[in-house]
């Protein structure tokens, strides 16, 4: 689980073509054709909407604003 109990899910920064989808607890299951399908989305057109709550960026987003 992440420090937000979301999951984490879209590019790493500095590791070019490395996705991640991580993170999802027992909710994987159920999500997971979605993640799937906005996954592929992200991949064909270098952005999904719906995954941008879920961004691995959110956390060091959060540091500096501290």
């Amino acid at each position: 689980m992440s420090p937000d109990d979301l999951p984490v899910i879209g590019a790493m920064t500095g590791m070019t073509g490395l996705i991640v989808a991580a993170g999802s607890s027992g909710h994987g299951f159920k999500t997971g054709p979605a993640v799937g399908e906005a996954i592929a989305t992200l991949l064909l057109h270098g952005r999904s909407d719906v995954l941008a709550p879920f961004c691995p960026h959110r956390f060091s987003a959060a540091q500096a604003q501290l």
